[in-house]
């Protein structure tokens, strides 16, 4: 095995630590977000499956974690394989629907799940690439989402292994230190806007105009100028 870190534009000397412990690095020097820089050390990896683990997501000690996910890859159909998260309670399989003219998405219970979280699953690299990988259009946010959609959409599986636990703190994170949490549903937003048109089919896209009004009139109403950054965002 070999153990990769992609740094984003970092401004501590965690990339000076990492290199004394002959860890290897892959370095950006502007900050491109999530997909991007993960895409960076997947394409710097010489394995045929890459685990994923963002900055905040701790493995724990068990080395059953990696058995555990290894596994469901002697299925050829799989693409990725989901860890259950463990923060306030664990999660890992979700769900994503059409509804009222955007594509939402939310947790699932099955075994088969509709997307991997980006930074608790493993994937196997052709496939990554056979389907285009991380989109850079999104930032972060949403952009795990569309990876599984492509995947499922491609015809590979997407597994949800419960047994296989990453501690999560959030609170922790650089995302939830540098942004607050308007621009945080702003992203959300965003990457919402631009999930619906990239995936959408022709009736899927005809009930986004047809919705418009409507959620633009909410939105208004509220004052929700949030909505409004986004959308002009996306425009």
């Amino acid at each position: 095995y070999e153990i990769i870190v992609t740094d984003d534009a970092s401004t501590d000397d965690s990339v000076e630590v990492l290199e004394k412990l002959k860890i290897k690095v892959v370095q950006s020097d502007v900050n491109t977000g999530f997909g991007t820089n993960i895409d960076r050390g997947i394409r710097a990896a010489s394995g045929e499956v890459v685990f994923i683990l963002n900055a905040i997501d701790l493995m724990p000690k068990d080395e059953s974690y990696f058995e555990l996910m290894l596994a469901h890859f002697e299925d050829k159909k799989v693409f990725s394989v989901a860890a259950s998260k463990q923060d306030s309670e664990n999660h890992g399989s979700g769900k994503i629907y059409f509804e009222k003219g955007f594509f939402l998405h939310q947790r699932g219970n099955g075994k088969l799940t509709d997307w991997a979280d980006g930074g608790a699953q493993a994937l196997r690299k052709e496939y990554y690439f056979k389907i285009g990988g991380f989109d850079p259009i999104y930032k972060f946010y949403w952009e795990d989402v569309d990876l599984g959609f492509r995947a499922t959409k491609a015809g590979y599986k997407i597994i949800y292994e419960p047994r296989a636990i990453l501690l999560h703190e959030k609170a922790e994170g650089p995302i939830a230190k540098n942004y607050s949490e308007r621009e945080l549903r702003r992203m959300n937003l965003y990457g919402q806007y631009i999930f619906t048109l990239k995936n959408s089919d022709l009736k899927q896209k005809l009930l986004f105009f047809f919705w418009q009004p409507y959620h633009l009139a909410v939105a208004l109403k509220n004052r929700d100028w949030d909505w409004f950054k986004a959308l002009i965002q996306v425009i």
